[in-house]
């Protein structure tokens, strides 16, 4: 009944376990919300700076030029 938490590592057992304390705990309702808008922020952050840092000089190079 306990095979697979022994062949688990302790480092896994120890991510779950910080899991479960989390949605326990009474504030999990505005951690995990907080946690959520963080990463979409940091993405999105991420997303207009490559955006604005246009393309690459290697795929101007292989665009081909349009006839006039």
């Amino acid at each position: 009944m306990l095979d697979p938490l022994r062949a688990a590592p302790s480092r896994e057992i120890g991510k779950w376990c910080v899991y479960a304390l989390v949605l326990l705990a009474p504030g999990s309702f505005v951690v995990l919300p907080l946690l959520w808008l963080a990463r979409y922020r940091a993405s999105r952050r991420d997303r207009l700076a490559r955006t604005l840092a246009g393309p690459s000089a290697a795929g101007l190079a292989s665009q081909s030029a349009r006839p006039a």
